[in-house]
């Protein structure tokens, strides 16, 4: 019933089918510049990439709305992944999924403190708890949709993910 729960827990689930895609992705945008392996320095590009737009934002807290702060890393993460779908290497697309990773790493944070501030004291672990199922259920999904469209060309599939975090931040604009 509280908008900002319902959009937080929206837009945050519609990313998560695209974060869960990511993976698959990046093996296969590895084959595409040379060895599939290598999707392994993409998904680890990511994965520091959050590790460090987390402890960004952990030191310096930004002083906007967490639901404006989960806006602005969907739009990045958008935006970067949309040009790593177009990168010609592997070192670019690195760094983009790198960038990517930056935007990502604060929304979980957001999206949480979202939740603590919306959220009833009486209903806390439900909402915690729905969250959870639906990001988790939502990366799945996209985990198996991309891999049952793996033959498709990877720089269309990452353009996809890109475009589903776009439609998760129109989600999040729309439902708040």
């Amino acid at each position: 019933r509280r908008p900002v729960l319902r959009a937080v827990t929206a837009g945050t689930g519609v990313a998560y089918f695209g974060v869960g895609a990511l993976a698959v992705t990046a093996v296969l945008l590895g084959g595409r510049w040379g060895d599939a392996t290598d999707g392994g320095v993409l998904v680890t590009a990511f994965a520091v990439g959050g590790l460090a737009g987390s402890l960004l934002v952990a030191r310096r807290p930004p002083a906007v709305a967490p639901e404006r702060l989960a806006g602005w890393c969907l739009l990045g993460s958008a935006l970067t992944l949309g040009l790593a779908a177009v990168s010609p290497s592997l070192p670019v697309g690195a760094v983009l999924f790198g960038a990517a990773g930056l935007c990502d790493g604060p929304l979980l944070g957001a999206t949480l403190d979202a939740r603590a501030r919306h959220t009833p004291e009486h209903a806390r672990a439900q909402v915690f708890t729905m969250g959870a199922a639906v990001k988790i259920s939502a990366a799945a999904a996209g985990s198996a949709l991309v891999g049952a469209v793996a033959s498709l060309p990877p720089q269309l599939l990452l353009a996809a993910v890109a475009a589903v975090q776009l439609l998760a931040y129109a989600a999040l604009r729309l439902l708040r």
